[in-house]
C-alpha cells in the first residue's frame, strides 16, 4: 500500500490598508498593510520590507500593489504570498513640531558656552521659525544637536545650526542668527599729567624748542593748562599738556 502524503506550503496573506500614518525617514511594508497567514516570525521579515522614503511633513505618498510586490521581491525572493485589501495606500507622515523657542535656546547656550569667562552681548538677529518633522520610528531615535563654527569668539554676526536627527540620520538643519558685542577692560590715562610728576616741558620761542624736566603742580588733561617748577623752584611757567607727561610752553 502506498501513501501519498500533500505538502502545504503556507502563503501569507498582505491585505493593503487604503490609508495609513507612518513615522521616521522610511515606509516598511508593516506600516501599511497587515500580514497574517504565517508564523511570527515570517511575518516580522515581511513587515520590515523597505517600500521607500516617508513623504515630508504636509505631503502624502501612494504605495500601490506593484510596488509591494517588487519590494517583496526584491528583499525576500520566494516567500510566498497574496496582496489583498486596497489597490493602493495612501501614506502622511506622523510630525512633530519643534518650537521657535527651543531651537533658539538651544542655539544661545551653545554660544554662551563658546563666550565663557567673555563680557558679552548676545542680541537675536531675526525671529527663528518653528520646524515640523516627522516622528521618528522610536522615541530614543529623535535628537537635537548644535553646529556651531569653530571660529574664535568676536563680536560679529553668528549663524547657529540646530541639526534634528532621526533614526541615526540627518533630517534637517535649522538656523537661528545672532549679533554679538564683546567688551574688554583697557586702562585709560585721565589725566595724562598728575601733580608732582616729573614731566617733560618744550619751551618753544619761533623756530628754536628747548627741553627740560620740571616737576608739575597740577593735574591736567589733554590741552589743560597746568604750572610747573624747575626741580629747584627758582623757575615756574604755565603750560599747556600736550601728551603723557608732557607739557608745551609758546614764549
Amino acid at each position: 500500500m502506498i501513501l501519498t502524503f500533500a505538502t502545504t506550503v503556507l502563503a501569507a496573506t498582505i491585505a493593503l490598508k487604503p490609508e495609513a500614518s507612518v513615522r521616521g525617514t522610511e515606509v516598511t511594508l508593516g506600516e501599511i498593510a497587515v500580514v497574517s497567514g504565517v508564523s511570527n516570525e515570517e511575518a516580522a521579515r515581511l513587515a520590515a520590507v523597505r517600500l521607500g522614503g516617508a513623504p515630508a511633513p504636509g505631503w502624502t505618498r501612494r504605495f500601490d500593489r506593484g510596488q509591494i510586490e517588487a519590494a517583496i521581491k526584491l528583499e525576500l525572493p520566494g516567500v510566498t504570498h497574496q496582496v489583498t485589501g486596497a489597490d493602493a495606500c495612501r501614506t502622511s507622515p506622523t510630525t512633530r513640531v519643534i518650537e521657535a523657542t527651543q531651537i533658539q535656546t538651544l542655539a544661545e547656550e551653545a554660544l554662551r558656552q563658546r563666550f565663557t569667562g567673555l563680557d558679552c552681548e548676545i542680541r537675536a538677529n531675526a525671529q527663528t521659525k518653528p520646524l515640523v518633522v516627522p516622528e521618528p520610528d522610536q522615541a530614543s531615535a529623535f535628537e537635537l544637536k548644535v553646529s556651531l563654527d569653530e571660529r574664535a569668539p568676536s563680536s560679529g554676526a553668528w549663524s547657529v545650526g540646530v541639526q534634528v536627527w532621526l533614526d541615526g540620520e540627518l533630517y534637517r538643519t535649522a538656523f537661528a542668527t545672532f549679533e554679538i558685542s564683546t567688551y574688554e577692560r583697557h586702562s585709560v590715562l585721565v589725566k595724562p599729567v598728575r601733580r608732582g610728576d616729573v614731566i617733560t616741558v618744550e619751551v618753544a620761542k619761533g623756530a628754536v624748542v628747548a627741553r627740560s624736566t620740571m616737576v608739575a603742580q597740577d593735574d591736567g588733561a589733554l590741552g589743560d593748562r597746568v604750572k610747573v617748577v624747575s626741580n629747584d623752584k627758582k623757575k615756574s611757567f604755565v603750560a599747556a599738556v600736550t601728551g603723557r607727561g608732557s607739557v608745551r610752553v609758546q614764549l
